[in-house]
């Protein structure tokens, strides 16, 4: 993604793998790309998270990538976008409570993700 994305000329920082938080720079006017992993301690704006049919990935448990999504869906501060190409237990989860909560859902998806927790 920060290939295409520099490709497109929009100045981005990647800062996933080894070091990724040591090179994040707040100030940096540039759109900031991190793995799910990597986010954990740090805050932004706005967050999007793609792909969120291919959740759970298949060698790793539901709960686990349940607490992991949680993590990287409570770095926004402002604004979260979630997208999906494909059904996932995820994808219908956030969508029943979408669906029960609106309007102010996205209070909702956070908690409907602890749902998956059993929390």
């Amino acid at each position: 993604m920060a290939k295409q994305l520099k490709m497109a000329r929009i100045p981005v920082q990647w800062l996933g793998g080894p070091g990724g938080k040591k090179r994040f720079d707040p100030a940096e006017d540039s759109v900031k790309v991190i793995t799910m992993h990597s986010s954990k301690g740090l805050e932004f704006p706005v967050v999007a998270i793609p792909g969120l049919g291919y959740m759970p990935h298949r060698d790793y448990g539901i709960h686990e990538e349940a607490k992991l999504l949680y993590v990287a869906m409570t770095r926004a501060m402002d604004q979260l976008i979630l997208t999906s190409s494909k059904e996932s237990p995820f994808v219908n989860r956030i969508q029943q409570v979408n669906q029960a909560n609106k309007p102010g859902a996205s209070k909702g998806i956070v908690s409907g993700i602890l749902g998956l927790l059993g929390r």
